[in-house]
């Protein structure tokens, strides 16, 4: 699998290249639809560009481009930034009524992490539990999470080089891939060090992530303005 992550919860202010309306999401859904890609985590934004679960705002964006691209995977994210808090997240996906996305990610060390999985599995939405620390795998493994997660997402990020972060990588792959033979991966990077991990997972065969919301830069640091072009970077490196 190669998923593309073309938004994150950065506002436009930030980065006026991230896309952040469906009009924006469906030019690029077009062109990566046409490359044979099936897989995409989109944050759906409210009137405001903000970052938001609510149902009534999520549901038209996403059977919109569902309508238009009706093979595709969407997913969406959970995270607590930009001012939503684990009880916010709790009371705006408890109100969701006869609707799921795809999937959605779950990142294990955030506030709330078990009250949200317990959450998203009795209204039987997929979801992508995140493992970003070997500490983050040990609690998949304590808590069972095998038994809810359609696959695992490994989010590495915050080492000194390259090197440091495949490892980071590589040490909770084999650790979940001990426990649970040919469990689903996505792998992918969160900084400069991206490309490495990435360069790695191809290498090996796993399932890989790119797209404006893990990086905004090649390499050597220079602006990469579209996920097209992050895209295509990522298949060269």
């Amino acid at each position: 699998m190669i998923k593309i992550a073309l938004n994150g919860g950065m506002p436009k202010s930030q980065d006026p290249d991230v896309p952040a309306t469906v009009d924006e999401y469906a030019e690029e859904l077009r062109w990566f639809v046409s490359q044979g890609l099936e897989y995409f985590h989109i944050h759906f934004r409210d009137d405001e560009g903000n970052d938001t679960l609510e149902q009534s705002i999520v549901q038209p964006q996403f059977e919109a481009l569902k309508a238009m691209f009706p093979g595709i995977q969407i997913g969406i994210g959970s995270p607590l930034l930009y001012g939503r808090t684990s009880g916010m997240r709790l009371e705006q996906i408890s109100r969701w009524d006869g609707w799921k996305p795809d999937y959605i990610s779950v990142n294990i060390p955030e506030e709330g992490c078990d009250e949200l999985v317990e959450l998203l599995n009795s209204k039987g939405v997929p979801m992508e539990i995140a493992c970003f620390t070997i500490d983050d795998a040990y609690t998949f493994v304590e808590k069972d999470y095998i038994e809810k997660a359609c696959r695992v997402l490994i989010e590495v990020s915050g080492e000194k080089d390259g090197a440091a972060t495949v490892q980071k990588a590589r040490n909770i792959y084999e650790y979940l891939n001990g426990r649970y033979p040919g469990v689903e991966c996505v792998i992918h990077g969160e900084d400069i060090y991206t490309w490495d991990v990435i360069r790695w997972a191809k290498a090996k065969g796993h399932s890989w992530r790119i797209g404006m919301e893990d990086i905004d830069r090649d390499e050597n640091g220079n602006k990469i303005a579209t996920n097209r072009e992050l895209y295509l970077h990522a298949l060269e490196v």
